[in-house]
């Protein structure tokens, strides 16, 4: 339901602060629009703003006695109705005479039925966020652990991979070696020959 569908709640507690001045000075009156306490100066202001003129202002103590009762919102149209029905169709509140002039065709709700809907539409819409909120949370917690496993396997492989570049490096260089040494008694053996060749000459 849209924000048009404002119902005024009255406080529990008397405030005792200017809303807009935060004044503690004179503070008799209380929009029931605006939930806020107003002094006697903002007052005057409250009633000239062009957003706020129409607002339903009273003392302040009647703005508190109702505890956290529903007040029904006064028709801006018809002064002195109260709307307590609700326009599916336009999703606005309307009084009795409303009805009758520019919603005759409409489908309508009281008041009540049409907050004790909305209340059950927000309750569901709620319960299905939690479980989407939920499955997003578990598919990403997944996902990080198949990340961690996927990188502590990449980093076994890149360890497996360094020993063996280790061994293999270790294996060449005593191939290596060994061929060396070999190179080098063969090196000897024919500076051998070559020497006691030249002595039988």
């Amino acid at each position: 339901m849209a924000s048009r569908l404002s119902i005024r709640r009255a406080q529990v507690q008397v405030p005792d602060t200017c809303a807009w001045c935060e004044s503690i000075q004179d503070v008799n009156w209380f929009c029931n629009d605006c939930q806020e306490a107003l002094c006697d100066r903002c007052f005057e202001g409250h009633q000239r703003a062009r957003k706020t003129r129409n607002n339903d202002v009273v003392p302040i103590k009647e703005g508190n006695k109702g505890g956290e009762a529903v007040l029904p919102e006064v028709c801006k149209t018809h002064r002195g109705k109260t709307c307590d029905l609700y326009c599916s169709e336009c999703n606005i509140i309307m009084c009795a005479m409303c009805l009758t002039e520019k919603h005759k065709q409409h489908a309508f709700k009281n008041i009540e039925e049409a907050i004790d809907s909305q209340k059950q539409y927000t309750q569901d819409r709620l319960k299905i966020l939690k479980s989407k909120s939920d499955y997003f949370n578990d598919n990403l917690s997944k996902r990080h652990e198949m990340n961690k496993s996927v990188k502590e396997s990449f980093d076994v492989i890149r360890q497996t991979v360094q020993t063996q570049r280790q061994k293999l490096k270790a294996e060449i260089d005593s191939i290596a070696d060994s061929v060396l040494v070999e190179l080098s008694f063969l090196v000897e053996e024919e500076d051998k020959i070559s020497q006691t060749g030249l002595s039988i000459a």
